[in-house]
């Protein structure tokens, strides 16, 4: 071309074509047949910029797999000074596998073509627009090939057939992208159309480097000076769409494979299909990683089987380690995948995430690393506005459960951290959770799962805090290493050790009827609740139905429900000066208040000197007053010197035994087994002597 041009209701036919980096335009309405290579640029000559239009239709290059090209932005052995852009949006059949690119050529391809060829170069920016209504040709898609690119790149691969569609191929030395590069795969118009950009083979989508770059033999990196920018859409499909994938090696996405890249890499994929998505595979990231896929379909031929994949990784490793200097970041929104993982090394940058909101279908679970045992400089997991199954949560430095979520989580495990905001709800059901950090509930957490043998299935090493509307259920053991603090609710279905302090505000305690009493003996049950520390507020104890914690259901008088530590109150050594008072724990059934009856503190039944015991008991009944004097027939009798009198208002004593009342047998008790002597057992003293034994067995009570 020796100048600016628009073909218009033109058939134009040729071999190469050479722009020469005139202004170039096919209109729909015209057709063009180049046997091989059409370039923007020159013929071994420099050019200050090109620009290229191709809305025609025919074919480029149709048949040759020799190694030629198809369409090249840029000049045949010569550089562009400034800026190129190339447009393909007509129905042009190419050979697949040849290459489209923005940039320049050293050569055609063939093999020694381009040796000796000074190094090519675009100093501006490139810019190629493919969206080929031929979705039967295939041609390889990629930002440069052996030309360097001095400011950013751009691909925006709307539709058709591509072989993969990557940053940069060989030689990697001379492959460099100074700039950003932004890979636009599908377009947004198309979503949900029969306009789709199908990813043949198993060619997948790469920033910086290919799929060859991690091949045996290969060494050294691809380098974007820039950042790296990835955005797919509902189009991209890695098999024919409206089918189920028949193979296990599809296409998929990544930001680098052994690439550096001078800032950060951002992959934003809407609904795409393909098999996985990883921000970075042995590359070198200066920058942060963040992966963000919404309502994408990852998937291969073994969906749901045990070789299942639908991964999305930040750092991914196939030989050697990926690292980024940035977080890491996984947004899931929606969709269908399988393991989402921060990491599949031991460590992950500072500040790193994963966060799922919608309603995901994750198939296999969330994982900060591959570590084999918590951190707390692992990932943090946001869960928010989100209802989902997530199989397993684990390695995380905090798991936040917000935004009125509803998330069942069959496994938690190697979490340091927990935290459920008001009105979300995280439901645990297949395994022990171990929180090894705080747990605060100002939602709802309820643990389902409950071991055969007796061991924890929730165990909190660091503060247990349940807020005002906050409702911790467990069906379980519980094993709350820290100090807890209850404003709200918990129901301990099972067994609980509270090791530290028990805080209390205005909160319940649900426990369930005991049906074999702890009475301190190895054949007696198990206290509901063991409190190493010291209990302190108000707690409104309930007891329920052992079944459904829901239901409450009425104590009996003498069963044993909580143990805490005894304390000196004050610097008095009477027992009366000890704490916690008895009201810490105050009974609420009102089945069982309303008949008088109350949690009574007593001492341990086991006979630890350091508990005291909370017991359902029964207000003892009035004492009534004796006669002022007796009556006139039968004379005094004097008090046996032993038995000392019983004080005017008797306080129920400490007890490690049952309550006795007038509902359970009595207990024997020294008072009520005196000896009398028989000058004083006279018919005419039975009167006043069964006043006196009354009056005592009315204090043993």
């Amino acid at each position: 071309m020796n100048g600016d041009c628009t073909f218009d209701d033109v058939d134009v036919r040729g071999s190469w074509m050479y722009c020469n980096g005139h202004d170039t335009e096919f209109t729909e309405n015209g057709q063009i047949h180049l046997s091989y290579t059409l370039y923007g640029g020159g013929y071994r000559t420099t050019v200050g910029s090109t620009h290229v239009v191709i809305a025609a239709s025919g074919y480029i290059n149709p048949s040759s797999s020799s190694g030629l090209h198809d369409v090249i932005g840029g000049s045949y052995k010569g550089s562009v000074e400034g800026d190129t852009y190339l447009e393909i949006t007509g129905d042009i059949k190419m050979q697949g596998g040849n290459h489209i690119n923005p940039g320049c050529m050293k050569g055609d391809g063939t093999s020694g073509d381009g040796s000796g060829v000074p190094n090519v170069y675009v100093g501006g920016n490139a810019t190629l627009v493919y969206d080929n209504k031929n979705a039967d040709t295939y041609p390889a898609i990629e930002g440069t090939y052996g030309c360097e690119m001095r400011g950013n790149v751009t691909l925006d691969v709307r539709a058709g057939g591509v072989s993969g569609i990557v940053g940069a191929e060989e030689p990697l030395e001379d492959s460099i992208i100074r700039g950003n590069l932004h890979i636009i795969a599908g377009s947004q118009a198309y979503e949900n159309t029969d306009r789709i950009l199908r990813l043949g083979g198993n060619w997948p989508i790469v920033g910086a480097g290919n799929s060859f770059a991690t091949m045996p033999g290969v060494s050294g990196n691809y380098v974007i000076g820039g950042n790296i920018t990835i955005d797919s859409y509902e189009n991209v499909w890695g098999w024919d769409k409206g089918t189920t994938p028949d193979s296990y090696d599809l296409p998929e996405i990544y930001g680098a494979i052994r690439g550096t890249v001078g800032g950060s890499i951002a992959i934003n994929a809407h609904g795409s299909h393909v098999q996985n998505i990883f921000g970075a595979s042995d590359s070198n990231v200066s920058g942060a990683v963040t992966v963000t896929a919404t309502d994408v379909e990852l998937r291969n031929s073994e969906y749901g089987t045990d070789y299942d994949e639908g991964y999305v990784f930040g750092l991914w490793e196939k030989g050697t380690p990926a690292t980024a200097n940035g977080p890491v970041t996984i947004n899931v929104n929606g969709g269908d995948v399988g393991l989402v993982m921060a990491t599949d090394q031991t460590t992950v940058p500072a500040g790193s995430s994963i966060n799922v909101t919608g309603k995901p279908n994750i198939r296999t679970g969330i994982r900060g690393t591959q570590a084999s045992s918590y951190s707390t400089a692992f990932p943090v997991a946001n869960i928010s506005a989100c209802e989902a199954t997530i199989p397993f949560i684990k390695m995380m430095s905090q798991v936040n459960v917000a935004g009125d979520s509803k998330v069942i989580a069959h496994i938690m495990s190697s979490d340091a951290g927990l935290n459920i905001e008001e009105n979300s709800v995280l439901t645990t059901d297949e395994g022990q959770v171990w929180i090894w950090g705080d747990a605060v509930v100002d939602g709802t957490w309820e643990q389902q799962h409950h071991q055969v043998a007796n061991y924890n299935d929730i165990f909190v090493s660091g503060k247990t805090t349940v807020g005002p509307k906050g409702r911790l259920i467990n069906q379980g053991l519980s094993n709350l290493k820290g100090n807890v603090s209850n404003d709200g609710m918990m129901a301990l279905m099972g067994p609980a050790l509270l090791q530290g302090d028990y805080v209390a505000g205005n909160a319940e305690l649900r426990l369930p009827a005991v049906a074999d009493n702890y009475d301190g003996t190895d054949d007696g049950g198990l206290i509901p609740v063991t409190i190493k520390g010291i209990s302190s507020g108000t707690t409104i104890v309930n007891t329920v139905n052992p079944g459904n914690w829901e239901e409450l259901q009425c104590p009996k008088l003498g069963d044993n429900y909580i143990l805490s530590k005894k304390f000196d109150a004050a610097e008095t050594a009477s027992e009366a000066a000890e704490g916690p008072d008895q009201g810490v724990f105050v009974l609420g059934n009102s089945d069982a208040t309303s008949k008088g009856w109350y949690l009574k503190r007593l001492k341990d039944a086991a006979g630890d000197t350091g508990k005291f015991m909370w017991q359902v008991a029964k207000d003892t009944p009035p004492t009534p007053e004796p006669p002022a004097k007796p009556e006139p027939s039968v004379p005094p009798v004097p008090e046996p010197p032993a038995t000392p009198e019983p004080p005017a208002t008797p306080e129920p004593p400490e007890s490690t035994a049952t309550v006795t009342s007038s509902e359970l047998p009595q207990t024997g008790d020294a008072t009520n087994t005196l000896l009398w002597s028989a000058a004083a057992l006279i018919s005419a003293l039975v009167g006043a002597a069964l006043l006196i034994i009354g009056r005592k067995k009315k204090y043993s009570e």
